[in-house]
């Protein structure tokens, strides 16, 4: 599927409907047999080969504009629009002729607030040829802010012949329809601002552009629907300062990614990752990874306990609050949902060799603990250190956990090697556990720290 990887990660996108009496089903689909055309793309277009409708929803006839500009250069089609926040443009787009080289128009995208940028259109290089036949057939995308490539090709052997073609035709030969997509990045330019029109100027007479069908993807007002600890660590309702959350939602963030290296400030995470930043009582989170829906972030140590708001802010605007408890400790230990076998849910400990503590049926590098082994847990939530280190900042010194931990396997208390926070990480604890001399079995597994009982359930794979 074209440009998927490409694609902006915006939470809407809107088919802009083609005002012109040509129809592409009608005029050059539906003339020739069904199925003769491919289509490398469904996002964000939809070209049914049997006349209908067009679009991500299918909400606008599969109209075009043909023959654009044949009367000379300097003449313009406007498209008008209203649509907040837009990020990127699609459009589908041939021509008739084009000389190699040979820049035969502009694409303009206009706006409120003086919002404006140009892009040109040059043969050979994001459009061409709409027949393939001795003019500009190639896409090198030498167009800054632009991607072209295509998506719909004519491949019947006999019937899909182009103007003046002949012979059999095949994808990439004389006489085969293509139709190429077109990419624009607007970046931020229409951040608040609405986009009002698309403007083609011809700039060549003759080898004029064809255009097929226009998208438009936009980010939009993040709303805040729902937050909790990180999900591998129980996934729970309140957080603690210094603690992971999963900020749900949409329109959180123009893209997806997680912080690097390259985010990092003397040691100290980003506050905002491409323009997406997140408050929880007023205090700046760590932004560790953002998405159009998920947004994750290390809780600041200065954020107050009790109940607080949560604010989400993107170059679009900034989210309603959303309430949520911040508790002084809120502890979890690592438990993903993978670790949950036949019904039963399994911390994650990896023992001495590196296997992981589960019972022996689930692989060759699993197998239960025994008493005497050392396990390496992982937490969050578990409240200062000594000497403290502030939540954002990479750990770079040997520490110990403030309050004390108490875990008991079986109903055995367990002994503790070390518990503090871990080298080079932000947030994240470790806990090595000598098992107890605990039954064979599947033992529960609790912990409290600093009075504060942790509230999953949990249980370790022991045997003898």
């Amino acid at each position: 599927m074209l440009f998927r990887s490409k694609l902006a990660a915006a939470a809407n996108y809107t088919y802009v409907p083609i005002p012109a009496t040509d129809n592409i089903q009608t005029a050059l689909i539906s003339t020739i047999p069904t199925g003769i055309f491919t289509t490398s793309n469904a996002i964000p277009f939809s070209i049914p080969d049997t006349p209908g409708k067009c679009g991500p929803s299918a909400a606008a006839p599969c109209n075009y504009y043909d023959g654009f500009g044949v009367s000379g250069s300097g003449q313009s089609v406007t498209l008008k629009v209203s649509i907040v926040g837009a990020t990127d443009i699609y459009t589908l787009m041939n021509a008739y002729s084009p000389p190699p080289g040979v820049q035969l128009a502009t694409i303009t995208f206009a706006g409120t607030g003086g919002a404006s940028v140009t892009f040109p259109l040059v043969a050979g290089q994001d459009i061409r040829d709409y027949h393939q036949g001795p003019f500009a057939n190639t896409l090198s995308n030498g167009i800054a802010g632009v991607d072209a490539v295509n998506v719909l090709t004519c491949v019947d052997p006999t019937n899909c012949l182009g103007s003046g073609a002949t012979g059999n035709v095949q994808t990439g030969r004389p006489g085969t329809y293509v139709a190429d997509e077109q990419h624009f990045s607007l970046g931020s330019t229409f951040a608040g601002q609405t986009l009002t029109q698309i403007i083609l100027t011809d700039t060549h007479d003759g080898a004029v552009p064809i255009l097929l069908g226009v998208t438009v993807a936009s980010q939009g007002i993040p709303a805040i629907g729902g937050v909790v600890s990180a999900s591998d660590y129980g996934k729970l309702p309140d957080t603690a300062p210094g603690s992971q959350i999963e900020i749900y939602g949409s329109n959180l963030a123009r893209d997806t990614h997680g912080w690097g290296a390259a985010d990092f400030t003397n040691g100290i995470g980003p506050i905002s990752l491409d323009g997406t930043s997140v408050t929880i009582g007023g205090k700046a989170a760590f932004v560790d990874y953002i998405s159009p829906g998920q947004v994750n972030v290390v809780v600041p140590s200065d954020v107050p306990t009790g109940a607080q708001e949560i604010t989400l802010k993107t170059d679009q605007g900034t989210s309603a609050a959303y309430g949520i408890m911040v508790n002084a400790l809120e502890p979890g230990l690592l438990a993903p949902l993978s670790y949950k076998i036949d019904g039963t849910q399994y911390v994650f400990a990896v023992l001495p060799d590196g296997d992981h503590a589960l019972p022996s049926s689930t692989g060759p590098t699993s197998r239960p603990a025994r008493p005497g082994d050392i396990l390496v847990l992982y937490g969050i939530g578990f409240g200062p250190v000594l000497p403290d280190i502030p939540a954002g900042q990479l750990v770079e010194q040997t520490n110990m956990l403030a309050s004390i931990l108490e875990i008991s396997i079986g109903g055995m208390p367990a002994s503790l090697q070390f518990a503090g926070l871990i080298q080079n990480l932000t947030g994240l604890y470790q806990f090595n556990v000598v098992v107890p001399n605990a039954a064979a079995g599947n033992a529960p597994l609790t912990f409290t720290v600093g009075g504060v009982a942790g509230t999953q359930t949990l249980y370790l794979a022991v045997g003898n």
